[in-house]
């Protein structure tokens, strides 16, 4: 009992020091999206294609956002930041089918995005600002694209 009694309240002491260092929180906010493209693609070659160009146009974002949290571990001045947030973005393509020279028909087709956002923030306190950069790992866990359907 002699023995634990002071490893016990090292425990303590040091918990509740680090307990000072870390925090935790949770980060959200709305976005606006949109899907950036530019580009005509020549069909002419391909055999059987029933139309001669596609031309591809960026219409409406979309309102997106994002949710999660986030763990601070902070070691003086400096501090590292993990999140993780779900987020949801999108747009809309306009797409121009053109044959001949003419334009045969015009189609919108909706883009929405699901992902899991990993950044990892790593930055200095100077007064009450911040200034933090770090990398972020994101993984596709659901799309929704009708553009893959319609091409």
């Amino acid at each position: 009992m002699k023995k634990t009694a002071p490893l016990f309240i090292i425990l303590i002491l040091l918990t509740t020091l680090a307990y000072g260092q870390i925090k935790f929180g949770v980060r959200g906010g709305l976005s606006s999206s949109q899907v950036r493209i530019d580009k005509k693609i020549n069909l002419s070659s391909i055999e059987g294609a029933s139309i001669d160009e596609l031309d591809f146009k960026d219409k409406n974002p979309k309102l997106g956002f994002h949710a999660g949290g986030f763990m601070q571990f902070t070691f003086g001045t400096f501090y590292l930041q993990p999140e993780a947030l779900f987020v949801l973005s999108g747009g809309e393509v306009e797409i121009t089918k053109i044959e001949n020279g003419q334009v045969v028909g015009r189609e919108l087709a909706s883009q929405r995005f699901n992902r899991l956002d990993i950044p990892i923030v790593g930055g200095v306190k100077l007064g009450p600002a911040r200034l933090g950069l770090g990398p972020v790992a994101s993984f596709n866990l659901k799309s929704n694209d009708q553009l893959k359907k319609i091409i």
